[in-house]
């Protein structure tokens, strides 16, 4: 089970839970995670400092430099087939809508 908020004209927290048969975790700012805290039953176990992050996209930039260092056309995490696949996936999406964008 899910419960999800969005909203694009109010404030909202920007937490996230996850919940388990044992516990749960608390993710404070799923946007852009500061920390994680484990929690079994109602007593904090342990909290996972996330290291600092700019916006969430330098680790797109990260893994294409690692690429590029060792040589590599593509990213380990992101090869070129599973573009294409996501690709085909929003070409499909797109055609079903009746999407089409000006340079079509």
């Amino acid at each position: 089970m899910a419960v999800l908020h969005s909203n694009m004209l109010a404030q909202m927290k920007s937490h996230g839970m996850v919940y388990g048969d044992r516990g749960y975790l608390e993710i404070d700012s799923v946007n852009n995670c500061t920390n994680i805290k484990v929690y079994e039953g109602f007593k904090k176990v342990t909290c996972y400092k996330v290291p600092d992050q700019i916006n969430g996209y330098e680790y797109e930039l990260l893994a294409c430099a690692r690429a590029m260092e060792a040589g590599q056309t593509e990213c380990e995490e992101m090869p070129h087939s599973e573009t294409l696949r996501l690709m085909k996936i929003l070409d499909t999406v797109r055609a079903e809508w009746g999407l089409k964008y000006p340079c079509e």
